[in-house]
């Protein structure tokens, strides 16, 4: 995947940037071009980011970059996150706090 960093004034697009295939746009971010593949994942109760990214073969910090997640400990069960390059949607194991006996 191409990724190129530029900046928009006043959101007008370049002519050359209208006739491609824009997967996901941010102003004053990343653009994505392309036909890259991925998934949307669906965080379950008990996944991390961490988890998430290992299970799917992704650096965690560009899994938060791309969805505009600041701070993983935040994430929240039901919140979707685009798994760039996935091309199917993995079974997550669920991180289960141990319970320490009296």
């Amino acid at each position: 995947m191409e990724q190129v960093q530029f900046s928009i004034v006043e959101n007008k697009l370049p002519s050359w940037l209208r006739r491609l295939s824009v997967i996901s746009f941010i102003v004053g971010s990343l653009l994505l071009l392309g036909c890259e593949t991925g998934v949307y994942h669906t965080v379950r109760p008990g996944q991390t980011l961490y988890r998430i990214s290992k299970t799917y073969g992704i650096n965690e910090a560009y899994l938060a970059r791309v969805n505009r997640v600041q701070d993983p400990a935040q994430l929240k069960a039901g919140a979707r996150l685009y798994i760039p390059g996935a091309e199917r949607v993995r079974h997550v194991s669920v991180v289960k706090p141990v319970q320490k006996s009296l």
